[in-house]
């Protein structure tokens, strides 16, 4: 009987995580992306933004979040990010849980969790595999500018919110350079889903 795994894949932001989750989507995998789950979590009137409400009233116009100005408030005070984390990562793992079964249940046998926040939610103890997606600061930092629209102190006050590399280096299966070229990366992504479909499979 084949067996089921459950890879985690992570790295900061600009890092080039979602064109990595966009190739396994595209070698049939089955990602379960977090960032997509949070917004659909945060809806109007939800559990979760009336959890939130409680903690950051000033976000809330009725029970609708401002997700800029929360944005604003966490990446410049670690006190203020700690708390949204506590308050929305229950949530967010209730919900991995979930879509785990169900995916199983569905048959696919790799679910990767795409997960900025995969070790602080604690949801790399859901996996069996990780791969982080590396890249240096300034490649980062141009990308992160350019992606969101952001100033260079607003995106650097979202890097320093993160993990160091090392952490990413250290507590990884597979760690995937991006520092060249899409193609370059695109080519490093189908060989580690390939690494990832040789544990499934056994080739």
């Amino acid at each position: 009987m084949t067996k089921t795994i459950t890879v985690g894949l992570t790295g900061q932001t600009g890092s080039g995580k979602s064109t990595v989750s966009l190739v396994y989507k595209n070698e049939g995998l089955y990602v379960i992306d977090c960032d997509e789950l949070y917004r659909e979590l945060t809806v109007n009137g939800s559990e979760c933004c009336k959890a939130l409400k409680e903690q950051f009233p000033v976000c809330f116009k009725g029970f609708e979040l401002d997700r800029k100005k929360l944005a604003d408030i966490v990446f410049n005070d670690k006190y203020s990010l700690d708390i949204l984390n506590m308050t929305v990562f229950p949530f967010i793992i209730a919900e991995i849980r979930s879509r785990i079964i169900s995916a199983k249940k569905e048959g696919y046998e790799i679910v990767v969790l795409d997960a900025p926040t995969l070790f602080e939610s604690e949801a790399d103890k859901l996996c069996d595999l990780i791969v982080s997606c590396i890249s240096d600061e300034e490649y980062r930092l141009r990308r992160i500018m350019t992606r969101d629209g952001l100033t260079e102190e607003q995106a650097r006050a979202r890097m320093s919110s993160q993990l160091c590399e090392d952490h990413f280096r250290t507590n990884s299966d597979i760690v995937i350079d991006n520092n060249s070229s899409l193609k370059a990366l695109q080519n490093a992504s189908l060989l580690s889903a390939s690494i990832i479909k040789g544990k499934v499979y056994g080739r």
